[in-house]
């Protein structure tokens, strides 16, 4: 388990085959765009992934007479970051939302998509995939790896999402407008000598 209660997946596991349960999704309310921040839990400044959630297209639909409310769960191990529902967003949701990943201690290279449409009561998978984001490690800040990316459901296609991802290997390469509180708490750490203020 990892420290916010979520099962975690070793070895060869696939993504399809790991559902969240109720509980587990009630536990990602609040993560994401809406307070928590995985910067702000590393240890050391920097070697960090931002993917920036954009939009997807072509998603198959969960409601039958209305659009559905999706939202995506992105998972690195067992870092997991979800973005906000987008009420009615139906089939081509726009997210915009940047997630945050520490890449300390983490052994593997892919990133874990799953789009859920939010019911009243609970989540039902829209759509899941999988993306190798050595590519962005390989990348400098400014070309980043960005792309479409397919996803399936039931091993058949099922839409696709457009992603922007970017590492930062240090705190010095994090855009000072971005979270520029958490940048700042981190460089003054750093001239401190890693004590805190």
């Amino acid at each position: 388990m990892s420290e916010f209660g979520f099962s975690t997946m070793s070895g060869g596991t696939d993504l399809d085959d790991y559902d969240y349960s109720s509980d587990e999704l009630e536990q990602l309310e609040g993560f994401g765009s809406s307070g928590y921040d995985s910067r702000a839990k590393s240890e050391t400044p920097g070697n960090q992934l931002v993917v920036v959630v954009t939009k997807a297209q072509d998603l198959p639909n969960r409601r039958k007479l209305d659009k559905q409310s999706p939202y995506v769960v992105l998972r690195i191990q067992d870092q997991v970051q979800r973005t906000r529902v987008v009420p009615r967003g139906g089939q081509t949701p726009h997210f915009d939302e940047e997630l945050w990943f520490v890449l300390d201690n983490v052994e593997e290279t892919t990133l874990n998509i799953n789009i859920y449409h939010q019911q009243k009561k609970d989540s039902e998978l829209v759509c899941s995939g999988k993306v190798d984001f050595s590519t962005a490690l390989k990348r400098s800040i400014k070309e980043g790896y960005d792309g479409w990316f397919d996803l399936e459901y039931n091993n058949r296609p099922a839409g696709r999402v457009y992603l922007e991802m970017t590492y930062y290997p240090s705190v010095t390469a994090v855009p000072i407008g971005v979270n520029s509180s958490v940048r700042d708490n981190k460089m003054k750490t750093l001239k401190n000598g890693g004590s805190e203020i």
